[in-house]
């Protein structure tokens, strides 16, 4: 079910979010769009950027986020959380993968975890990801641009059992137009939760939603000289931990051995 310049017209149940929506049929990235729209005009917060075909749609640290055209959810929208200050920037994060969470988890149920930082796993395979760009001024967030892709209607993926859909789990094919309509308001709860100091349950909630939280598993070091305490890693090297918490600065936690170590993005990978 292909989305539509209808899209435009949808009226979500919020206050802001997505009540100005801007429909591209084809573009490089949303979040790309994003920002050229926020260089040349007053950007209404909320602002939604939705593409049917998205040529070059980014993930976290440069990777690439592949979506076949027509079958899902691949929008940016622009946020103005200047109540923030820069050390404060992945609370964020915990509001917008909640937002996404809570969705997602309205239809399938169970089985719907955040992975770490911000990608949404069905079990072990992922339905959906963001990627959260900040402009920061004065040490204050001026502006953020949130791009979500989400795995809707498309059946057949390069890597088999590393991405799932809305319609492999379920059998169901879903009006694009509808499931837009409906995210943006599980969305703007979490946000208004975020503008309204509510970080205690954003954080519990996020930890309580968190893949692999708590569980004894694998995990890989990529790059070789990382250091902790006694602790040197060897490039690749696998380890056994048990992820424990979230710091401030949005680093994993991870207790390996007797130690607590926290990692950063790239820092640290899950292995199946």
């Amino acid at each position: 079910m292909t989305m539509t310049n209808k899209i435009e017209n949808i009226n979500p149940n919020t206050l802001f979010i997505g009540k100005k929506i801007i429909y591209l049929p084809n573009c490089h990235s949303t979040n790309d769009s994003a920002q050229l729209i926020l260089g040349n005009n007053d950007v209404f917060e909320g602002t939604t950027i939705v593409t049917n075909r998205q040529t070059s749609g980014k993930g976290q640290k440069g990777n690439h986020w592949q979506s076949e055209p027509g079958k899902n959810l691949t929008f940016s929208i622009i946020l103005k959380p200047g109540f923030l200050d820069v050390k404060q920037q992945f609370k964020l994060n915990f509001a917008v993968s909640l937002g996404i969470f809570d969705f997602l988890s309205s239809f399938l149920k169970s089985h719907v975890k955040i992975k770490w930082p911000n990608d949404i796993y069905y079990k072990d395979s992922k339905i959906a990801g963001i990627l959260i760009e900040n402009s920061i001024r004065s040490m204050k967030m001026q502006h953020s641009i949130v791009g979500i892709g989400i795995n809707v209607n498309q059946v057949n993926f390069e890597k088999v059992g590393y991405a799932v859909s809305m319609k492999t789990i379920s059998g169901k094919e879903y009006s694009l137009e509808n499931m837009l309509a409906d995210l943006l308001g599980f969305f703007e709860v979490r946000y208004l939760q975020l503008k309204s100091n509510k970080h205690k349950i954003l954080k519990s909630d996020y930890m309580q939603c968190l893949y692999w939280y708590e569980e004894k598993r694998l995990f890989r070091i990529p790059d070789s000289g990382f250091r902790f305490s006694d602790y040197k890693f060897e490039k690749n090297q696998i380890v056994e931990g048990k992820i424990i918490g979230i710091d401030e600065s949005g680093k994993l936690g991870i207790k390996i051995g007797k130690e607590a170590i926290y990692f950063g993005f790239k820092e640290i990978e899950f292995v199946k």
